[in-house]
């Protein structure tokens, strides 16, 4: 994939986020005033339930220490998924997005990625598997300027969540995931 494109795709994340971030701002979704986000934040700033849902923070997820920053993770990761069977579908900057509306956010970048080969077993015993594919990966600065990166436990999530058997595709989804973070790292 050319830079020119990997820039146009990112172009347009950006509006979409921006967009999307405005009409969610009109309709009054995600609005958590800063007492009630202090309130409801995890310990590890990930996983929390600012709405009350009744999710367990952290549930399903697995997050481990990244790299010196949050830019050279997204790097090393991109990298190591070139170089890999799966194809990084998308790059997104939260923080960008955020400050296009007028908002700051702590550096978070989430990165899209998938291999047909893996994934379409696992939609093929249960569709609504969709939703949580293709994969991801969360780079992000916590409160104290540390990277982490955050991913889907994938046996909880399309094991757990859509009843999906456990099999050489989740394994290899949880491997991927597990190699992607520990280059993110600079393991």
């Amino acid at each position: 994939m050319t830079r020119d494109t990997d820039d146009g795709r990112r172009t347009v994340l950006k509006i979409a986020g921006a967009t999307a971030g405005a009409i969610a701002g009109l309709a009054g979704f995600g609005q958590v005033s800063g007492d009630e986000h202090d309130e409801s934040e995890s310990d590890e700033g990930a996983g929390s339930d600012p709405n009350g849902a009744g999710i367990e923070p952290g549930a399903g997820l697995v997050t481990v220490d990244g790299g010196e920053t949050v830019a050279g993770t997204v790097e090393r990761i991109e990298a190591a998924i070139e170089d890999g069977p799966p194809q990084l579908v998308a790059t997104i900057d939260h923080a960008e997005n955020a400050e296009s509306v007028g908002e700051e956010l702590r550096e978070t970048t989430l990165l899209l990625f998938g291999a047909p080969e893996i994934g379409t077993p696992v939609m093929q015993e249960n569709q609504t598997a969709g939703i949580d594919l293709p994969q991801k990966l969360l780079v992000w600065c916590d409160e104290d300027g540390d990277v982490r990166i955050t991913y889907n436990d994938p046996v909880e999530l399309l094991v757990g969540r859509h009843g999906v058997s456990e099999s050489e595709a989740i394994e290899a989804m949880s491997e991927a995931l597990a190699g992607f973070a520990a280059a993110g790292a600079g393991e």
